[in-house]
């Protein structure tokens, strides 16, 4: 994918893409192509996987620059910068988008494509002990600008979740770890297992 974005991954800031933020991008594409909210005759141009693969990059090496982070590594919360590549790029299907907006449209496939990559790489067992942990009030704020030391500190009270995201990748740099947690509270989110709430760019899991 690189290739075809026209992405160089190197340079004094690099950025390493995990394998299943790859698979989300592409995901992404598969299941605006099969939406009933997309109108199908308009279809998904190729270049839109390409486009938001370029967006998640960026943003992953904005946070790596601003925060002095080698190598900066793509998570979950840099997705919320995909509206500014993909709005124009999807034509909604009038009966089906039923008033939505093409950002609530993308945001819904968003949440679709993370649900099918998480259900293929993360094993269920274990994720009641996390869901457990929300279950006595732990809430855990994620975001694209965060460092990612404060992942590892926040998540001390949530053992089981980073023990789940050490699964995902073994690796024991801090910013695959962080994108790793990520993926695992957005999938437990999108699998309907915990709540999400926004504010100020950044996310809060928990359950409500």
């Amino acid at each position: 994918m690189e290739q075809q974005s026209n992405v160089d991954l190197g340079g004094e800031y690099p950025v390493l893409v995990p394998p299943f933020m790859k698979e989300i991008i592409e995901q992404i594409s598969l299941c605006a192509r099969k939406s009933r909210l997309v109108d199908q005759q308009s279809g998904v141009s190729a270049r839109f996987s390409m486009a938001n693969y370029r967006t998640m990059v960026a943003s992953a090496r904005h946070r790596g620059v601003r925060l002095d982070e080698k190598p900066a590594v793509p998570r979950i919360s840099d997705l919320a910068h995909l509206p500014t590549s993909s709005l124009g790029k999807l034509e909604l299907d009038m009966m089906g988008s039923q008033q939505m907006t093409e950002k609530q449209v993308l945001e819904a496939i968003i949440a679709e494509a993370i649900g099918i990559v998480f259900n293929e790489y993360v094993e269920k067992s274990g994720l009641e002990a996390i869901v457990s942990v929300f279950n006595k009030g732990v809430r855990v704020e994620v975001g694209d600008m965060l460092p990612s030391e404060h992942y590892a500190e926040r998540l001390k009270r949530a053992p089981a979740a980073w023990a789940k995201a050490f699964e995902v990748n073994p690796d024991e740099n801090l910013a695959v770890r962080a994108s790793c947690l990520e993926f695992v509270l957005a999938g437990l989110y999108a699998t309907d297992r915990i709540s999400r709430s926004q504010k100020h760019g950044r996310m809060t899991y928990e359950i409500r």
